[in-house]
């Protein structure tokens, strides 16, 4: 079993002092979609579903787990349609790209797919383990994006849990 050394500073804790070993939690920030009514995704490229966070590197080259919860989607009513999901991450403001492994050939982190049924929601679940070699002290904004493969689909809405964002720094 290691040992934590912390020193402390006026009562706080000195974030550069902690000694921790690789592969614990430095950070978690999370964020909810900002509106509760009704979201509707009509691209068949991937857009923006306005839920989004930022977090701050606290150490250079650190893994980040990125997690998309609660919420749910809804076919509308109709049996063909699809709709994917992954993450987008820019780093410093720099241009967005899909995090490591979340394309899959154009279909994402996660499909979910229409049965026909009325008030066929299925809520979301998807994660990613990104890896963007970041110095520390940068910002990093990652953001969900969706598209449908036909007409449109009900992203989220009021009669549905939260989407919700979560990512964790890992210290690597």
């Amino acid at each position: 079993m290691s040992t934590l050394s912390v020193d402390t500073i006026q009562g706080q804790t000195a974030a550069a002092n902690v000694k921790m070993p690789a592969g614990h939690t430095v950070q978690t920030v999370l964020a909810h979609h900002p509106n509760q009514s009704s979201t509707t995704i009509t691209s068949t490229s991937f857009v923006g579903t306005g839920l989004n966070v930022n977090i701050t590197s606290k150490f250079a080259n650190s893994k980040f787990l990125v997690t998309l919860t609660g919420g749910g989607w809804y076919d509308v009513g109709n049996s063909t349609q699809s709709m994917f999901a992954t993450f987008h991450r820019n780093i410093a403001g720099g241009s967005y790209s899909i995090v490591t492994g979340g394309d899959n050939n154009g279909y994402g982190l996660m499909r979910l797919s229409g049965d026909g049924g009325s008030w066929n929601i299925k809520p979301y679940s998807m994660s990613a383990l990104d890896s963007p070699s970041a110095a520390a002290g940068v910002v990093l904004d990652y953001k969900v994006i969706a598209k449908v493969n036909q007409n449109s689909c009900s992203w989220t809405a009021s009669d549905r849990g939260m989407p919700t964002i979560t990512v964790s720094e890992i210290l690597v």
